[in-house]
């Protein structure tokens, strides 16, 4: 079986960060270049490889805004500033990834979302089987009988495994083409928008479950109770919900005319890898190599 990884590279670079932010100190004391989630960030892709992934992709964000804060103004504007010990990883980070032989890749204007779901479409269309791993619920919409997420739940030791078989029993008996349509209905705080207001999980998922999707919940409105047949018919509850559908939804198209082949796995660059792990005084990265 020809398989793919894709890593939400973002999402791995913050946890392995802050799962190992007490030795801050001692690079801070003794004046090095801060390298705690570099170890474990690179640490945990070996391990992973070991799973035999013909091609593998790391997406990253190229910038906070997007083109989703064309849409909403206001989208991710409640996230904190990334810490500079963090942003002085992430491009050594970048460096030994490409000297590992995996191609990666942050775009302007997209998120890594967006280029996870598009190398997870090009991948399926070639019958590819892809296992996703990152925290981000956004991309359970993602998950096929041919893509797999895998989400990180408690620091990197453990993930819950998400599949086309399971999804239901794990995800409010809902399927992943649903995921867009429930986040529209109840907002997102993390993402910084509403959704309806007055419309909670429960009744957003009774009402996907007997309707199915959000269009369709419109279109039956008048089979609906009273209260929520205000609710949804409110201007600006109509607006938001169509704001948040808009922005909820992952690209799949940003890879449509590149080769696979772009995504295979090379060989290690010893003489590369070495080089910079030496620099940043990390040896013991030196086992993987």
């Amino acid at each position: 079986m020809v398989k793919a990884l894709a890593i939400d590279g973002n999402s791995l670079l913050f946890r392995c960060y802050y799962a190992t932010a007490k030795m801050l100190d001692y690079y801070h004391k003794n004046n090095l270049i801060p390298t705690n989630a570099i170890l474990l960030m690179v640490s945990t892709i070996f391990k992973l490889l070991k799973n035999s992934y013909q091609y593998v992709f790391i997406a990253f964000d190229a910038h906070r805004k997007t083109f989703r804060n064309q849409i909403f103004s206001n989208y991710k504007m409640n996230r904190s500033k990334t810490p500079e010990d963090l942003i002085i990883q992430l491009g050594w980070v970048k460096k030994i990834i490409s000297a590992m032989g995996i191609h990666h890749a942050a775009f302007d204007n997209y998120e890594a979302d967006d280029l996870i779901g598009s190398f997870t479409k090009i991948m399926n269309d070639h019958n590819i089987v892809v296992d996703i791993y990152s925290s981000d619920k956004d991309l359970l919409q993602l998950i096929t009988p041919l893509t797999n997420y895998h989400m990180f739940k408690v620091g990197l030791s453990k993930t819950i495994l998400y599949t086309d078989n399971n999804f239901s029993s794990l995800f409010h008996g809902l399927k992943p083409n649903q995921v867009v349509d429930f986040k529209a209905i109840v907002g997102d705080s993390s993402d910084n928008f509403c959704g309806i207001k007055g419309i909670g999980p429960k009744t957003a998922v009774s009402l996907l479950q007997k309707y199915g999707s959000l269009n369709e919940i419109y279109q039956h409105i008048s089979e609906l109770s009273q209260k929520n047949q205000q609710i949804l018919s409110c201007e600006e509850n109509k607006k938001n919900c169509q704001i948040c559908y808009q922005i909820a939804q992952i690209k799949n198209n940003l890879f449509s005319s590149e080769s696979i082949d772009k995504f295979r796995k090379k060989k290690i660059n010893s003489d590369e890898f070495n080089t910079i792990i030496d620099y940043l005084k990390i040896p013991s990265l030196r086992k993987y190599n």
